[in-house]
């Protein structure tokens, strides 16, 4: 048998036995059961992340507040205000926004961090939100890696890649770490220091919402590299033909770019883009509001 219809071969029987169809019934109408569960857990706890982003919002009225922002990110800014109904400008931890990006590095440090912290709490603090939603999913994968014949999770979603076991996944990561450690702890100094020249020897020590800020004024002072002036490079229109210009060459097959649609819902097209191109800011991403009803296609399982 040829190479590559070998590979294709082992490919597919490794999958069927990864969805349990070497298992006895029993086993399977449990894989079946956790399946269902993690479909149902992992998509309730998306949607409310996804709440979450959406129900927090800076909505600043001032525009002298706004000193140093870029005019793209104050239109984007407004833009999204009045989308809402409200006036100003409105900011959110929606990483897709490039006027939240900019906010974040040109803001004063308690604004910073209010919103980065919003940010990394998005799953928390919500009434329909279970509190042991995370330890619930984990011993359900658990579970389900017990029952496929696995030592745990990781291994499991390991088994059809490079690195085959969790451990060796872990092992490379501390290697990793160990090999680049004393870079990231150079790096950090001197980024620091660089923080003292600006706000003198007593700037108080960086924290996890500073590090961007401070990277780009460092960036701009010592390269003259300035990403806001680049952006203007790099339209959508430019961007998305440049992308489907290179997929061209490199599989030799024609590509027809679809126009953006002025009404972004969860069917949005999701075309290639350069990461310094304009986009419009998504905000809303669910197809159902909450308390509805959800299921997973194929699963049989509803809520």
């Amino acid at each position: 048998m040829e190479p590559t219809r070998r590979r294709f071969l082992d490919k597919s029987q490794a999958d069927f036995r990864r969805s349990g169809a070497q298992l006895d019934q029993d086993k399977k109408e449990r894989l079946k059961a956790i399946d269902c569960e993690l479909s149902l857990i992992t998509t309730r706890f998306s949607q409310n992340v996804l709440d979450s982003t959406n129900d927090f919002e800076i909505l600043i009225e001032d525009e002298a507040a706004l000193a140093g922002l870029p005019d793209s990110a104050r239109a984007a800014a407004r833009d999204s205000a009045q989308q809402k109904g409200k006036p100003g400008y409105r900011f959110s931890p929606a990483s897709s926004q490039p006027d939240r990006r900019h906010y974040v590095r040109r803001r004063r440090h308690a604004a910073r961090e209010h919103l980065a912290c919003a940010k990394h709490a998005r799953d928390r603090g919500r009434a329909r939100q279970p509190p042991d939603h995370r330890k619930e999913s984990w011993e359900l994968r658990k579970e389900k890696a017990h029952v496929l014949g696995f030592k745990d999770f990781a291994d499991f979603q390991l088994d059809d890649r490079m690195a085959k076991k969790g451990a060796d996944a872990q092992k490379f990561i501390d290697e990793l770490r160990e090999k680049t450690q004393a870079a990231f702890e150079r790096e950090n100094r001197e980024l620091y220091s660089f923080r003292q020249e600006l706000e003198g020897q007593d700037a108080p020590a960086l924290q996890p919402w500073d590090v961007t800020y401070y990277a780009e004024k460092l960036r701009k002072a010592r390269f003259s590299l300035d990403e806001e002036e680049l952006r203007s490079y790099f339209p959508a229109e430019l961007s998305v033909k440049g992308a489907f210009t290179l997929a061209e060459r490199f599989v030799r097959r024609a590509y027809r770019a679809r126009p953006w649609r002025t009404s972004l819902g969860p069917r949005s097209p999701r075309l290639p883009h350069h990461r310094r191109s304009e986009r419009p800011a998504r905000h809303v991403l669910r197809g159902s509001v909450s308390g509805a009803r959800t299921s997973a296609p194929g699963l049989g399982c509803t809520a």
